[in-house]
């Protein structure tokens, strides 16, 4: 009753600044872009991998949050399987399309917009809100105003507004 397999995976460190003594919010646009288009780079690469279905870049901040260097880094790890949260949600957002014939995404990105309740940040190309029901403190959502199903999928033009975007968010 038990699976198991061999023990893969990637866990890579994503150096944001040769600066110490910088954070990600105290980078300029540009700089921020640089770091965007690394994840981009490298979840593209992990993708090419077919033992990996799941890949993430993340960022901790601070050590209640486990940071082990002082350096600011963000890391991407690549697994073999899903997480079942991600799955999870993964199979609700399909369960909405079939009831709706409508992404849940672009559903919640448009309620968002409507309602201004929740709202970070938005420009152009991205919208920044603290979602409904946050799983932890400070949790917000960068989400794209046209439907996209992959982060990678973002257009080369559209990363300095993401950039933008993040970095307005981070710095209030």
């Amino acid at each position: 009753i038990y699976d198991y397999m061999n023990g893969v995976g990637a866990h890579e460190v994503v150096v944001e600044t040769p600066d110490h003594a910088r954070q990600l919010h105290e980078l300029g646009e540009g700089e921020i872009t640089n770091v965007l288009l690394a994840y981009r780079d490298r979840i593209a690469d992990l993708r090419n991998d077919v033992r990996f279905r799941y890949v993430l870049p993340f960022k901790n901040h601070g050590a209640i949050a486990g940071v082990s260097i002082e350096h600011t880094h963000s890391q991407v790890i690549a697994l073999p399987t899903v997480p079942k949260q991600v799955a999870d949600e993964l199979a609700g957002a399909h369960e909405h399309y079939q009831l709706k014939e409508r992404c849940i995404y672009c559903d919640i990105v448009r309620q968002e917009l409507a309602q201004r309740v929740r709202l970070v940040h938005e420009n152009p190309d991205f919208v920044v809100f603290a979602p409904f029901a946050s799983r932890f403190p400070f949790e917000i959502w960068v989400m794209p105003r046209r439907h996209r199903a992959a982060y990678e999928e973002t257009a080369p033009g559209e990363f300095g507004q993401l950039a933008s975007a993040l970095r307005t968010a981070l710095r209030k």
